[in-house]
């Protein structure tokens, strides 16, 4: 079973969710924030339709929170050069750090929650 697999199981549980949400604000994330970096996280850069799309969220959400990771040196904005309207999100390298950082994380509360 892969890490996301794993995560995708164990955050069904509604104590481990509260659990894991609360642990985001360690790092300063709020949900919303951890789930649209640990997508671009596994994924190439994302058009922010594609996003909304993957997380089943309102478009003015996914821009507010991407603007928010974009202001935090979390993800960059990508502009096609022949289309300035068009735009793609990628994941920063501060933005994979953190990413790496909450999985070896929750791995340490899923042990600790299996033992």
């Amino acid at each position: 079973m892969n890490l996301h697999e794993i995560f995708t199981h164990t955050i069904a549980s509604r104590a481990m969710r509260k659990d894991f949400v609360k642990s985001l604000l360690v790092y300063e994330l709020i949900y919303g924030e951890f789930e649209i970096l640990y997508l671009l996280s596994g994924s190439e850069a994302l058009k922010p339709s594609e996003i909304t799309y993957a997380l089943n969220c309102q478009a003015a959400a996914t821009s507010r929170i991407v603007k928010s990771l974009s202001q935090r040196g979390l993800v960059t904005y990508d502009h096609n050069q022949d289309d300035r309207r068009a735009v793609s999100i990628s994941i920063s390298e501060q933005g994979n750090a953190l990413i790496e950082t909450i999985k070896d994380a929750f791995k340490k509360l899923t042990k600790k929650e299996i033992n």
